[in-house]
């Protein structure tokens, strides 16, 4: 009983989350002059976007990161992205299969949030990528990132450009 009440609110955390993001993109974007892009106006938004991790060494060697791009006037998080390399049911499962020696044994529905297999590093570069294009395709706010801070990563520069 107690997971199902967990995942509930991890769902409805989730959900605010993204309510939360979105207010504060619109908010972001208020009182600038939309540019006409692609035949369509859209409004710059200038950010500063870096990547944590969820062990603090730089050793890049961690399992989840967040992404974050946070607006220039209002300091607020406008994007963000989280990238999982594991699952706790997924691992539990592999290690059942490989004890009880039952190939055929399928893993138990679950929500799995494993959703990136390369480098840890590497989740930087992509989620800067997925925050750019959560923005530019945003279904509600008509934006674009116009300037964006970064560290001096050259494959996330790459992504980007």
């Amino acid at each position: 009983m107690y997971k199902r009440k967990g995942a509930a609110i991890g769902l409805e955390q989730t959900k605010i989350g993204r309510r939360v993001v979105n207010f504060n993109l619109k908010k972001e974007t208020m009182g600038k002059v939309a540019i006409f892009v692609g035949g369509k106006a859209k409004y710059p938004v200038s950010v500063s976007y870096d990547m944590g991790w969820q062990k603090a060494a730089k050793t890049y060697d961690s399992l989840s990161g967040q992404g974050l791009m946070i607006g220039d006037r209002t300091k607020r998080v406008v994007a963000f992205h989280n990238y999982s390399k594991s699952c706790c049911v997924c691992d539990r499962h592999d290690k059942k299969i490989e004890t009880d020696q039952t190939p055929n044994l399928e893993v138990k529905k679950h929500r799995c949030p494993k959703n990136y297999d390369g480098s840890s590093k590497g989740m930087e570069a992509l989620a800067a990528l997925e925050c750019v294009n959560k923005v530019w395709t945003h279904s509600e706010i008509s934006a674009f990132i116009d300037i964006i801070c970064l560290d001096d990563d050259a494959t996330t520069k790459a992504y980007l450009h």
